[in-house]
């Protein structure tokens, strides 16, 4: 299992947020939306920065299941220093 399923199945069995450090934020979000990660069925995110001022990427998903106004997982995509 690659960095980013172990990120989004941790995420949605212990209903946290998971950071993953990355090299490219771009191509580790691609990957999440490519399916390869397990990602859900819808999908949103906003670009951001870590509290050291690194860019980060807060993406998350939910499926047709999902309560309204909830997520299903949310990984930290952080760019690594």
């Amino acid at each position: 299992m690659s960095e980013l399923q172990n990120a989004v199945h941790n995420s949605k069995k212990f209903h946290q947020t998971v950071t993953v450090e990355v090299d490219d934020i771009e191509r580790a979000y691609e990957s999440l939306m490519d399916g390869d990660a397990g990602a859900s069925d819808h999908t949103d995110y906003v670009d951001t920065q870590g509290q050291d001022g690194r860019p980060l990427r807060e993406v998350w998903g939910w499926d047709d299941e999902t309560a309204e106004g909830k997520m299903e997982w949310r990984v930290h995509l952080l760019k690594r220093a």
